[in-house]
């Protein structure tokens, strides 16, 4: 999914200074190769063949100069984009120092920073209603639906955080709340169920439940908990990743077969559940829906002669896994979010699956939605908010022990 800039700009700069040598290389066989046509003084005799051979050394030692003087400037230019682009995207300085905690969570994850969440006080009785979404590109899509419709309703006392991110997994949203634990939602949204499943594309002894066997999570867990890092060291992490975070690799997808994500996909879900329970808060869970039709091929989904419809996504099922693989490993994530529902009673259970039909119409592929999915989507979301907003005004007791099966909510 995921080519950095920084990497980019590297790898054009080892590409074209390889390039090079290898022109200078391919010159000076050449120059071996050839046979020097003889060469007399104005007197008519011969010249000394040291003589004659000065005239090359001193043109292969500006060659060699000049790819010395060439090869420094590719790697100042190359360092020059590595650092403009942390600058412009992320607000870090240009100047080559440590960078803080406070710079790794920002690269890592940007929207703590755009969204505005880090900066503003939330309080039970702030007068705001403010709503948090955790989730990845499908709650990307109807985040400004929904907040539109909720503002019709609740006007200026709505105030919607959205850290959504497109490819995050569940260890994404657990990291992003980690770092906003102190703050005091009204209501958390969660919405995840099939970025994680990639992370199953890997050899039984290389998977960990911190998913940490990709490198992504692995620099995410090196940087943040142990300590600082300059914007160089960032930048060439990016070179030494495990697997990746986007696409698996095509010889690791058979390995997808083994769900072995079950456990972290509740563990990191329910240690939100658990924070905002401790707050007499509640979090709106929904179960992951998905449409791969009987007949899905790879083939048929390049040709377009699936059902699916138009959308702003439109990624073939192998992004995630093998369809077989990946019908199974959202279900069985899907388990582990009703599980959750029938043990927390601050969690207020959403079935999407069950609510969205399986159909073209509503899905431009996999799981990303049309628009008309969009809509029916936030439509199916809107009863729970509500139910939400109820309790916080009422906060009675009854209120914040009720638990909500998953018919009361739908």
């Amino acid at each position: 999914m995921l080519v950095c800039l920084p990497i980019a700009v590297l790898e054009r700069v080892r590409d074209r200074t390889s390039a090079i040598v290898i022109l200078i290389r391919r010159q000076q066989m050449l120059d071996s190769r050839s046979k020097p046509s003889l060469i007399v003084s104005a007197t008519g005799e011969p010249v000394a063949d040291s003589a004659r051979r000065k005239p090359q050394a001193r043109s292969a030692r500006r060659r060699l100069l000049f790819l010395a003087m060439y090869c420094v400037y590719l790697v100042g230019l190359g360092w020059l984009a590595v650092r403009g682009y942390y600058w412009i995207r992320y607000d870090v300085g240009v100047v080559s120092h440590q960078l803080t905690t406070d710079e790794l969570w920002r690269i890592h994850f940007p929207k703590l920073h755009t969204s505005g969440v880090e900066s503003k006080p939330l309080g039970r009785d702030d007068g705001h209603f403010d709503v948090l979404l955790l989730g990845a590109s499908v709650m990307e899509q109807v985040a400004d639906r929904l907040e539109s419709q909720l503002r019709d309703e609740m006007g200026d006392r709505l105030r919607v955080y959205n850290l959504c991110t497109a490819a995050h997994t569940t260890r994404d949203s657990y990291w992003k709340f980690t770092r906003l634990a102190e703050k005091d939602f009204d209501l958390i949204v969660v919405y995840h169920g099939i970025n994680d499943a990639r992370m199953n594309c890997c050899r039984p002894n290389e998977f960990r439940e911190d998913y940490t066997h990709c490198g992504h999570y692995a620099a995410i867990q090196k940087q943040l908990v142990g300590g600082d890092v300059t914007v160089t060291e960032l930048a060439l992490q990016e070179f030494g990743r495990l697997i990746p975070l986007g696409s698996p690799k095509p010889e690791m997808l058979e390995f997808g077969r083994t769900i072995k994500t079950a456990n972290a996909f509740r563990t990191n879900v329910e240690s939100i559940v658990r924070a905002a329970q401790s707050r007499q808060r509640p979090v709106l869970l929904m179960t992951f829906a998905y449409h791969l039709p009987a007949n899905y091929s790879h083939a048929k989904f390049q040709q377009h002669e699936l059902d699916y419809g138009e959308g702003q996504y439109e990624m073939e099922a192998e992004v995630w896994g093998r369809p077989e693989y990946l019908r199974a490993t959202i279900d069985a994530h899907n388990r582990e979010i009703r599980r959750l529902a029938s043990e927390y009673k601050n969690v207020i259970l959403i079935d999407q699956l069950d609510l969205m039909p399986s159909e073209g119409r509503y899905f431009s592929d996999p799981c990303h939605l049309t628009d008309e999915g969009c809509r029916r989507f936030v439509t199916n979301m809107l009863p729970g908010i509500q139910r939400a907003a109820g309790l916080l005004v009422a906060d009675s007791p009854s209120s914040q022990t009720g638990h909500p099966d998953s018919s009361a909510n739908n």
